[in-house]
């Protein structure tokens, strides 16, 4: 299964530091399995640890928990908080969006604007 992985976010030397570290992780998430005698052992990748881990776009994430077991839970953990990072920070985009174009109203004297006593002011 090939699984394409998100592209960080985060200073230069973080990222990098980061993209190490989830190699390596994701490397090792798996198992192997008994397919014979004594000595045969065939490595399993765990995919749906992989897929989750494949979202987590914060590389300070990768930094901080690069010592952690990674868990399905914590994975999960992790991808939900990346969910609503990413939810806040399109919410934050619409608000500025929407201030610069009041500001260019303003300016533009498409709307009024109360002064301090209340009377609309061009």
């Amino acid at each position: 299964m090939n699984i394409t992985l998100a592209n960080l976010i985060g200073s230069e030397k973080q990222i990098k530091w980061a993209e190490r570290i989830r190699d390596e992780r994701m490397k090792g998430m798996g198992h192997y399995d008994k397919t014979g005698g004594v000595l045969d052992w065939k490595w399993i990748p765990d995919n749906e640890r992989r897929t989750l881990a494949a979202q987590i776009t914060t590389a300070r994430w990768w930094i901080d928990h690069r010592d952690c077991t990674m868990s399905l839970d914590l994975l999960k953990m992790a991808v939900e908080k990346n969910e609503a990072n990413a939810e806040d920070e399109k919410d934050a985009s619409k608000r500025r969006e929407q201030y610069k174009r009041y500001k260019e109203d303003l300016r533009k004297g498409r709307i009024a604007c109360p002064d301090i006593d209340g009377k609309l002011v061009h």
